[in-house]
């Protein structure tokens, strides 16, 4: 009769085996994972507040309030989306990308 050994016997065998370098592979892993987490939570917080502050200027400008408008573009804005936003401006009307909405266009 044949005998099987379970997964993790296995996996413990091996690490036995290579002299202990297993758990430092795994640790290593393990913190990448977490670094690697970290860095996509801060791009969405980052991407999530720029779409806020964002909207919240374009509005302003929409009321026509151009000077509380400019005081939220310079002060409020991360340095990131103030350079996209004047690089926006700076495209000729009708190109770049489109800003309407795929359920209000016709």
């Amino acid at each position: 009769m044949a005998t099987t050994c379970s997964p993790h016997r296995n996996s413990a065998t091996n690490g036995a085996l290579s002299g202990g370098d297993a758990m430092k592979g795994y640790t290593a892993s393990s913190r990448t994972t977490a670094d690697a987490n970290g860095e996509y939570s801060d791009h969405s917080q980052t991407f999530s507040a720029d779409q806020a502050v964002f909207l919240h200027h374009q509005i302003l400008v929409e009321q026509g309030l151009e000077d509380t408008a400019a005081v939220v573009k310079s002060d409020i804005m991360s340095v990131e989306l103030e350079a996209a936003t004047d690089a926006s401006l700076a495209l000729p009307e009708g190109e770049g990308p489109s800003t309407r909405s795929p359920r209000t266009s016709t």
